[in-house]
């Protein structure tokens, strides 16, 4: 809900992926016609959540994909995007 805040973002979820030294990693999904960076989307999450719990990557999509009840396709989201550059 928090990076869904952010003024550059339209919509978003966040789900953890698996990463080799912590286990999991933050992984904010976004979907914005001005995309914010990731630098930008830590920033404004380490303002109003602990600092471990602000994205450590940034997956810019078109849109969420999801599931056909309306919520977001978790699996997709963690092991089917692609991060941006």
């Amino acid at each position: 809900a928090v990076v869904a805040e952010h003024p550059a973002v339209a919509d978003a979820a966040v789900v953890g992926r698996p990463d080799p030294e912590w286990g999991e990693r933050v992984v904010a999904v976004v979907v914005s016609a001005a995309p914010p960076t990731l630098a930008e989307i830590r920033a404004f999450a380490k303002e109003r959540l602990p600092a471990y719990a602000a994205p450590a990557e940034l997956v810019l999509v078109p849109e969420i994909p999801l599931l056909p009840n309306g919520k977001p396709d978790l699996a997709t989201l963690r092991y089917g995007l692609q991060r941006e550059p």
